[in-house]
């Protein structure tokens, strides 16, 4: 497939280009304005349909950019090779007037050659003289890695539906791990592999994990396909020979790995994700047009339980989201049951029919002046049944020394109390449940609403377990409550 750079040239409104480049980018204003002022290369590897689009609302701007065509990419592979996803691969990466002949495997390359061309034409027949050759020897053919890596594994539609929709469900995993071993598949093994270390004793996990490494190591090709080279920063988990949990952060991703909407769709496309239970999006995401497209039609984003979208500590103001991107995201969501967002922003209009467990991560509470932001306006949650307040070490001093800071705290409270939730539970992961703070919930009108106040993985001062019991007396606080540990009882 013909990919393209683009570049940034001129315009009569930098502002607005700026404004263009952090969404197509997702950066910040700094970057964003290098861009605009060097007329550098904002993005790279694009379709010709993306880019006309890119194209098209820069020209709304009256800006102009530059739209290169960059490389196509052939893959050769052996449908039958009993490597499967991890056989020696060969690939063109072919160029208007240049042809580079390529080995390796999936997410690994080396550059054997480099022809150039003085025409075109040139440049295809040679493509063509090569691609008879490979199909001549009974290899086939492919655009992409993600492509390559679908037509060597083995899938059963049904049976991978079967386990998104009962993703703990052991019996279906082991009756899937032997048909895909019955078709010479590693992923059976994995599944084989995996099973037998989370049952071990504790004395057998270490020679298993060990085993279980190794294996994955060997067939790295097979299982991750063209992220094998940045699965240590996807934070994956396994179970069972498929991907738990995965998370996609907004820094770090070199050019030749693509960046964050590139990783996505190729997550999304590993046969070993086709039960992805858990996805961490950075906020960057959330600023680039397209991510709702991304996940629309796609089997694995449809099963997804939890979602945690953000930049931990980040606050909202830091870094902002297009106001329409969590609007486009719920429908592709039917799944949901636990959504964590960082920041404390506005989450309007958020609408989900499964969502059950709703996590607010503060590092902020907003503009110390002007009216409340409400965070749930016009939210549509009929099965929310619990909120978790994560309050991050850089909200709490200004929360018990700014009287404007426990004012909106109390704010957001008393919003949530006229949610459907019946539980609300408190974290604090730097610090410590002190008695001022026990003294600004308890004021807080409407609290007792909760059925249940979770405090059990706080840790607290001894006066401040005391004042919460007093409190729970008073019948300021919710008769159930699930206490904080005592500071002197932790080691």
């Amino acid at each position: 497939m013909e990919t393209y750079r683009i570049r940034y040239l001129d315009g009569q409104r930098p502002s607005a280009a700026i404004e263009l480049v952090q969404a197509f980018m997702g950066v910040g204003l700094r970057e964003a304005r290098r861009v605009v002022d060097g007329s550098a290369v904002l993005l790279d590897r694009v379709t010709a349909a993306e880019a006309r689009r890119i194209a098209g609302r820069f020209a709304a701007i009256g800006a102009q950019v530059d739209v290169e065509p960059t490389w196509r990419q052939i893959y050769a592979y052996a449908p039958r090779h009993p490597e499967r996803g991890a056989q020696p691969l060969q690939r063109l990466r072919v160029g208007e007037r240049e042809l580079a002949v390529e080995t390796g495997g999936l997410g690994r390359w080396q550059t054997d050659s480099v022809e150039r061309f003085d025409a075109p034409e040139l440049t295809e027949q040679r493509v063509l003289g090569q691609l008879r050759r490979w199909t001549g020897d009974g290899l086939s053919l492919a655009a992409s890695e993600l492509s390559v890596l679908e037509a060597v594994s083995a899938r059963d539609e049904r049976a991978e539906a079967q386990l998104r929709a009962e993703p703990h469900n052991v019996d279906a995993h082991l009756v899937y791990g032997d048909w895909l071993q019955a078709q010479g598949d590693p992923r059976g093994q994995l599944v084989g592999l995996q099973h037998a270390l989370e049952r071990a004793p504790a004395a057998d996990r270490p020679q298993l994990r060990t085993r279980e490494q190794e294996f994955r190591g060997r067939w790295a090709s097979h299982l991750l396909g063209p992220l094998q080279g940045v699965a240590d920063r996807l934070a994956l988990r396994w179970s069972l020979g498929l991907l738990d949990a995965a998370a996609i952060a907004a820094v770090g991703w070199t050019r030749g790995a693509g960046g964050p909407m590139q990783i996505l769709p190729a997550l999304l496309g590993l046969p070993v994700a086709a039960r992805l239970q858990r996805l961490e999006l950075a906020g960057a995401l959330l600023r680039r047009p397209g991510l709702a497209e991304i996940l629309a039609g796609s089997p694995v984003a449809a099963g997804l339980r939890e979602l945690e979208l953000g930049d931990p500590g980040v606050a909202a103001r830091d870094a902002p989201w297009r106001s329409s991107a969590l609007a486009e995201l719920w429908p592709q969501l039917p799944r949901l049951r636990r959504l964590t967002v960082e920041g404390g922003r506005t989450l309007a209009g958020l609408a989900s029919d499964s969502l059950e467990i709703l996590e607010l991560r503060l590092a902020e509470l907003g503009a110390s002046s002007g009216p409340p932001r409400r965070v749930l306006a016009s939210a549509r949650l009929p099965r929310w049944q619990r909120v978790c307040l994560v309050l991050y070490d850089s909200l709490l001093g200004p929360l018990l020394t700014e009287p404007i800071a426990g004012r909106r705290l109390s704010e957001l409270l008393a919003e949530l109390v006229d949610s459907p939730a019946s539980e609300l539970e408190l974290v604090l992961p730097d610090a410590l449940v002190t008695a001022p703070l026990v003294e600004l919930l308890a004021a807080t009108p409407g609290l007792t609403t909760f059925d249940v106040l979770d405090l059990g993985r706080c840790v607290a001062e001894p006066a401040a377990v005391e004042r919460l019991r007093a409190a729970r007396e008073r019948g300021r606080v919710p008769a159930r409550l699930r206490a904080p540990r005592p500071v002197a009882s932790c080691d």
